[in-house]
């Protein structure tokens, strides 16, 4: 489940400094009975008017790493540096 997915391209009345302005696009890929097999997130910031840009920090994906980790210590994905969500072994 991917929460916060909603306000991904928006300025002016929103908050968008720090983790605020951090955004991912989410690729997933299934198999015919819809079972996940990997997936891909794209970092995203938002600096403001002219919408979404690539980050080239990844800061999106070392956020979603760590509350995943921590949140989801069971979880049966992991997420790798570059982004990859790979089922863990």
């Amino acid at each position: 489940i991917a929460y916060s997915l909603g306000n991904f391209c928006t300025y002016s009345r929103f908050n968008l400094k720090g983790e605020n302005g951090i955004a991912p696009i989410v690729k997933v890929y299934t198999n015919s009975e819809g079972e996940f097999l990997e997936g891909q997130i794209f970092p995203i910031v938002q600096l403001g008017e002219g919408g979404p840009v690539p980050d080239d920090q990844k800061r999106v994906i070392f956020k979603m790493k760590e509350l995943t980790e921590t949140d989801f210590p069971e979880a049966k994905i992991t997420i790798t540096e570059s982004g990859k969500i790979l089922l863990k072994k």
